[in-house]
């Protein structure tokens, strides 16, 4: 099921990127990660309120200085990371800024052992991470 869900967030991001460039033709950068995170929030607030989950995780929040401080910073890189690529859609076009930017698996595999010591690479997801990285390479050099 992991990977039907992980396809079909690579489909919608594809989407989102190709409208979100669209969009910052008319519309700043700003405003509309503004009105996507309304949005968001309100969309995300139902879903935990329908799945019940909202006590539970305010209540691991609030007793938690490791977990609410884990949760601060995602918060942090996830704000810096979408102002980073839209930004980067805007700049160029939503192609190159997304091919640009699936080199984010190296990143994950490199904080996930650097900041937690979890190895979460193997034989196949090094040789995918090699490709990803030949990628980005070949990508911005015969970009136009």
């Amino acid at each position: 099921m992991w990977l039907i869900l992980a396809l079909a967030a690579a489909v919608f991001w594809g989407a989102t990127y190709v409208l979100d460039e669209q969009v910052y033709r008319h519309v700043s950068v700003p405003t509309t990660m503004a009105i996507h995170t309304l949005i968001i929030s309100v969309c995300a607030w139902l879903v935990a309120w329908k799945q019940g989950t909202i006590e539970s995780d305010f209540q691991i929040l609030s007793t938690s200085r490791v977990v609410a401080w884990l949760f601060f910073w995602c918060a942090v890189t996830f704000v810096i990371a979408e102002f980073l690529i839209n930004f980067s859609i805007s700049a160029k076009n939503a192609t190159l800024a997304g091919l640009i930017e699936i080199s984010y698996p190296i990143f994950s595999a490199l904080f996930a052992y650097l900041v937690f010591g979890e190895n979460q690479l193997n034989f196949g997801t090094s040789v995918g991470g090699l490709f990803i990285a030949f990628g980005v390479v070949v990508v911005y050099w015969f970009s136009p």
